[in-house]
């Protein structure tokens, strides 16, 4: 149910140990020669100020990349003990400066994000709670397809082939020159040369491409479809022989089709509300959401009903692990705040 975001290559490099960044690595460089200059007059020890305050400045200039307002890019960490909170001693205000400042920022900043993603599950969860809403009776189901769910705004993913790969080789013969040198200069005619190439060709790999944006799915009581102005993709129940929801996307594997589809939503809920219904779907063994099979109309109300249950105890234990991972957060702030009394409030 969580939503993972990649991290940017900007937000992968800024968090590389300070040694391993070329910048850093070609100022302390230039820097060094700079102390060195006045090493005599000054003494070496001057050098290993200027190396730490340059530590304490990349360590939270690496933090000025991370953004508050997005969701976790670091998992929280295990949450302190009681016993080891009151183990914790005071610190000088040195050790703070060198070390205390940056966890501090660090952990304020995850902090932060973990509470946005807090507050965005909280939303996708009242959304969800919305789209079920929108769902029919299904006590009243009769055997006549029925549309229990329309998302707009969707894109459709398939796979499509790359372009081809063309390597070309050449080959150059020539005879030797035939002729006299005669005052410096050849006379006669030079022998034949030629030139010949090769160019093979190799089938692009596949991939997986946004084909079209801003199409239309739709859940009906029989099965699922995507409806666009160029692509039309639709599966039965009866015919999906697997299908997986994840983040924004929804996977679909068919027998009627040789590759999968997969739809991008542009929120999670949309998604969980569609998986509430295939699951119910998969429990029913005419893999229908009306009567036309076997099902009774008080049956596909049950099973639908059990999949909300089931969907509903994921909301409670992704809130539960939300929850959990603030006060673990908030627990090792707690310590820094024994340590330093007079910096952390």
């Amino acid at each position: 149910m969580t939503t993972h975001l990649p991290r940017s290559r900007a937000m992968a490099a800024s968090q590389k140990n300070w040694y391993s960044r070329p910048n850093f690595i070609l100022f302390i460089t230039f820097s060094w020669l700079g102390v060195a200059a006045f090493a005599g007059a000054y003494g070496w020890w001057k050098w290993l100020v200027w190396l730490g305050v340059l530590i304490v400045a990349n360590g939270l200039t690496s933090l000025s990349s991370l953004d508050p307002d997005s969701l976790p890019t670091t998992p929280a960490p295990a949450p302190v003990t009681s016993e080891a909170l009151e183990a914790t001693k005071k610190r000088s205000s040195i050790s703070y400066l060198f070390g205390g400042r940056i966890k501090q920022a660090r952990l304020d900043i995850q902090l932060a994000q973990h509470k946005t993603y807090q507050g965005r599950l909280a939303a996708e969860i009242e959304h969800f709670q919305t789209l079920l809403e929108e769902f029919p009776d299904f006590n009243a189901a009769t055997d006549n397809e029925e549309d229990l769910l329309v998302i707009d705004g969707v894109s459709l993913i398939e796979p499509r082939k790359g372009p081809s790969v063309t390597e070309s080789s050449s080959r150059s013969s020539g005879r030797p020159f035939i002729g006299l040198p005669i005052g410096g200069v050849f006379v006669g005619a030079s022998g034949r040369s030629s030139s010949k190439s090769r160019s093979v060709s190799t089938p692009g790999v596949e991939e997986l491409k946004i084909v079209e944006e801003g199409g239309r799915f739709i859940a009906s009581s029989q099965g699922i479809a995507y409806v666009g102005e160029m692509f039309n993709r639709k599966s039965d129940y009866s015919k999906i022989i697997d299908w997986t929801g994840e983040g924004f996307q929804l996977s679909i594997s068919s027998s009627s089709r040789g590759t999968n589809w997969i739809v991008l939503f542009s929120r999670p809920a949309d998604m969980w509300a569609v998986g509430t219904l295939l699951d119910a779907a998969d429990e029913i063994p005419a893999r229908k959401l009306d009567t036309s099979g076997e099902a009774t109309a008080s049956e596909i109300a049950a099973a639908v009903e059990q999949s909300k249950i089931i969907q509903n105890e994921k909301f409670t234990e992704a809130t539960k692990i939300a929850e959990t991972d603030i006060a673990a957060i908030q627990s090792h702030i707690e310590v820094l705040r024994k340590q330093y009394p007079s910096w952390v409030k």
